[in-house]
């Protein structure tokens, strides 16, 4: 798979994540930095201001597991 396969198919897998916690999915990017690979999900809200350090826990908790059942890294 290659970076933008990658990105595609996270925002696929997060989006019922954030769905449950109130929150969407704002972008998806896998990109390398300073020789690592990053992978990294934003999520919004559509009240400004609005996102919690909770959404941003359950949706990381919930989407790293589900990585780590479809290992696509």
């Amino acid at each position: 798979m290659n970076a933008k396969q990658i990105a595609e198919l996270v925002w696929k897998e997060a989006e019922p994540f954030a769905k449950a916690v109130g929150c969407y999915i704002w972008d998806v990017k896998f990109v390398k930095e300073v020789g690592d690979w990053i992978l990294r999900v934003l999520i919004d809200t559509e009240k400004f201001g609005n996102v919690t350090i909770d959404m941003c826990q359950a949706v990381n908790e919930a989407l790293d597991k589900r990585l780590d059942e479809l290992d696509p890294i």
